[in-house]
């Protein structure tokens, strides 16, 4: 009986041991889930772009020499080449230096802004692209802006009359100017956190030898730095070729045409719409940004550079002169004024007015051009619109964001490094070249998503996954595993241990990226003027087309709700989620 008993419990073992085995091999339910967000995620990112050049270069199973023929031969499109290429060398050699600069001045030196400092990278949120554009169009403007006129006067006072100033905001010094507000904040951030994890003894080792403040900054401080400064060159280049409010607003009048403005309106301003053409230049925006990444990783791959941190990292402040604080932080504060300060000031002066005027009138100011966006139906639905994809969009965004990098993060190796290629690759792409992908691949059949709010929230969602996948991570990583393990190992489930333990801890971070996702597509324009039209418009089509119509009042109307909205959003969640800003902090 005992030897039976024994063959017994051994086949038992035997069976238990197989059913867990198998158990095991079959994959949890919320690891399904997760493998389906994936797979969906990939789809809705790549199919697009493969769709759009199979059916625009392969339409009939053999290479469409003739879309190359005529996008090359297109008229217009040598001087938006070059002029995109001036732009992109001017904002490297400007807005990654002064980017760079003011960096190592608020992390590396006494000279820092303090609280002020956090304000920077997240300005251009609180008040998008586009409303710094227009606000600039009203202040620079050669015949009407309020400062070009301020200025005409003081001159005048001179005794020096003045018709036609020689810089002003539609020429090529005052395009370059709004390209670098723009761009230079994402230099600031990159760089900004290199300093912050990297250990200041070898600046500390430089002073003692003798070495001057600037000699110090050109050879320690700049190259341990490096591989930050090569990827927010990387960066500017893709914005400065990418970015739609600035050259058509402030380009085409200045007849200075980009590259940007040319496959937008291959795209939006013909009929029929030249689709091989666009997906031709897209494709050719494609082996660009490639080349620059592969540049980028072979001049990174050649530099030599340490970084050091971790639990015992040391920042030590290199002290300035009180001449020279006082002339970075003036440089530093005069950013902040010119990027806010100065725009919305004069976006509010144009809505209050009854026209726009550089003599002001407080007689004649009212809120009369604030009426319009609520009484007009296609105003109306314009904002209702872009309210909902903010809200809706941000949240489904950051979402899927959270769910495939914790899973990823979690499970580490290969998965780890997939999701996050697979979420951050859009951020490599141009928007034109995304939205000219969803256009193509979903505007048509076999969905025929054309005009439709659904469209504008695929668009999105491609073009923000990479800052929500940035913004959760960097949550996940601040909570940490040892929680999420103890769940587990008390037996929750993945599932149940996402909801109860991780994203409650995650929720502050998290409630930071939802406010800037929420900002970007507000106040997005590039893809909403390829994407939207009458029968789905937003806010960056209604401001188009009103600036398009010459309706200044009630563009600026329409900015300066815009800037509010954004600005409210942004700075409230500022208040609730400070652990997500903090990052940006002086040390």
């Amino acid at each position: 009986m005992d030897l039976l008993a024994t063959t017994q419990e051994g086949a038992n073992g035997r069976l238990s041991g197989r059913s867990a085995a198998w158990r095991s091999r079959v994959p949890a339910p919320f690891g399904v889930f997760v493998a389906v967000v994936i797979l969906a995620t990939a789809l809705i990112i790549f199919a697009p772009i493969i769709i759009m050049f199979v059916r625009t270069l392969f339409p009939h199973g053999s290479l469409n020499t003739q879309a190359f023929m005529d996008a090359f031969t297109r008229p217009g499109l040598a001087a938006a080449v070059l002029n995109s290429a001036i732009i992109v060398v001017v904002v490297n050699l400007t807005a990654v230096p002064v980017g760079t600069l003011f960096a190592w001045l608020n992390f590396r030196t006494n000279a820092r802004l303090g609280p002020l400092a956090s304000l920077l990278p997240i300005l251009p949120l609180l008040l998008p692209s586009v409303a710094v554009t227009i606000g600039w169009v009203f202040l620079g403007s050669d015949e009407s802006g309020f400062l070009t006129v301020a200025a005409k006067t003081l001159l005048g006072l001179f005794g020096i009359t003045v018709e036609r100033m020689p810089v002003h905001i539609f020429s090529w010094p005052g395009l370059l100017m709004l390209y670098f507000l723009e761009i230079m904040p994402v230099v600031y951030v990159i760089v900004g956190a290199a300093y912050r994890s990297v250990d200041s003894s070898l600046e500390e080792a430089a002073r003692i030898n003798g070495s001057g403040v600037i000699k110090t900054f050109l050879t320690v401080s700049v190259p341990i730095v490096r591989p930050a400064i090569l990827l927010s060159m990387l960066l500017a280049s893709v914005l400065a070729i990418g970015i739609y409010s600035i050259p058509a607003i402030v380009g085409s009048t200045a007849k200075i045409p980009t590259l940007s403005v040319h496959l937008v309106r291959l795209l939006n301003g013909e009929f029929p719409p030249r689709i091989d053409q666009a997906a031709v230049i897209s494709l050719f925006l494609i082996v660009l940004f490639g080349a620059l990444w592969i540049l980028q990783q072979r001049l990174n791959a050649f530099a030599r550079y340490a970084q050091i941190g971790g639990q015992g990292l040391k920042s030590a402040s290199i002290l300035l002169s009180r001449p020279a604080c006082i002339v970075a932080r003036t440089a530093m504060f005069g950013y902040i004024v010119v990027i806010s300060v100065l725009p919305v000031l004069a976006l509010l002066l144009v809505a209050l007015q009854p026209y726009w005027t550089p003599e002001v009138d407080v007689r004649v100011l009212s809120f009369d051009n604030f009426i319009p966006l609520l009484s007009d139906h296609q105003s109306r639905t314009a904002i209702i619109n872009s309210m909902l994809l903010g809200v809706v969009g941000s949240l489904i965004t950051l979402f899927v964001a959270a769910v495939v990098m914790i899973y990823a993060i979690s499970r580490g190796g290969t998965w780890e490094k997939f999701v996050g290629v697979l979420t951050k690759l859009p951020a490599a792409l141009s928007h034109l070249v995304i939205a000219a992908g969803i256009v193509i691949g979903f505007g048509g059949a076999p969905l025929f998503l054309a005009n439709s709010i659904l469209i504008l929230g695929i668009a999105y969602f491609v073009l923000y996954i990479p800052k929500a996948s940035i913004a959760a991570e960097a949550a996940f990583r601040q909570v940490g595993p040892q929680l999420s393990e103890a769940s587990r190992i008390s037996g929750a489930g993945g599932a149940r241990t996402l909801w109860r333990i991780v994203l409650p801890l995650m929720l502050p971070g998290l409630a930071a990226g939802w406010a800037l996702i929420f900002a970007s597509i507000v106040g997005e324009l590039t893809a909403s003027v390829i994407l939207a039209g009458p029968h789905n418009p937003v806010m960056g089509y209604l401001i188009m087309t009103n600036y398009e119509a010459g309706t200044y009042s009630q563009l600026a109307a329409l900015a300066t709700v815009i800037a509010v909205m954004s600005g409210l959003t942004v700075s409230i969640t500022m208040a609730i989620a400070r652990p997500k800003f903090s990052t940006f902090t002086s040390p």
